[in-house]
């Protein structure tokens, strides 16, 4: 690991300020009423499978242990806000851009995760309105090929 870029994406994936971990800040906007958090990308741990995969789309399955670490660290949403589909079905898919990187932790743009890998995962968390509903959402910003 030689270049400046690799070893700052070494320290993002691998500190231990980085990794998810307590509980989130919400606060709930005085206008439009919506849910808003200051969430920088953690590191989910331990590996996921990937479910299915592309360039801008990638689903993948969670653990148990995975499934209660997302719950916690969401747990200070209000009741009124619909828990993610990552608390319910131990799966977070996301669709839309995303950064792949490989093992040396170079960014690649030629091959996307395969399904039934396992990679690791960066992922941050907002709220969705659908209507007049709101949904806790997990999204995926960075994705670590093994």
């Amino acid at each position: 690991m030689t270049s400046t870029f690799q070893r700052a994406r070494y320290a993002l994936w691998q500190h231990s300020s980085q990794q998810m971990k307590g509980t989130l800040e919400w606060r709930e906007t005085p206008r439009s009423k919506m849910f808003v958090g200051v969430i920088p990308s953690v590191t989910l741990p331990g590996a996921v499978e990937v479910l299915r995969a592309g360039e801008n789309y990638i689903d993948v399955a969670l653990s148990d242990f995975q499934m209660e670490l997302v719950a916690t660290w969401l747990e200070n949403l209000p009741s009124s806000v619909l828990p993610s589909a990552a608390q319910t079905d131990g799966c977070i898919q996301h669709s839309g851009p995303y950064v792949c990187l490989h093992c040396d932790y170079n960014a690649c743009q030629t091959r996307w995760p395969q399904q039934g890998e396992r990679v690791s995962v960066r992922v941050t968390a907002g709220v969705k309105a659908i209507g007049s509903m709101r949904k806790a959402c997990i999204i995926i910003t960075d994705v670590l090929l093994t």
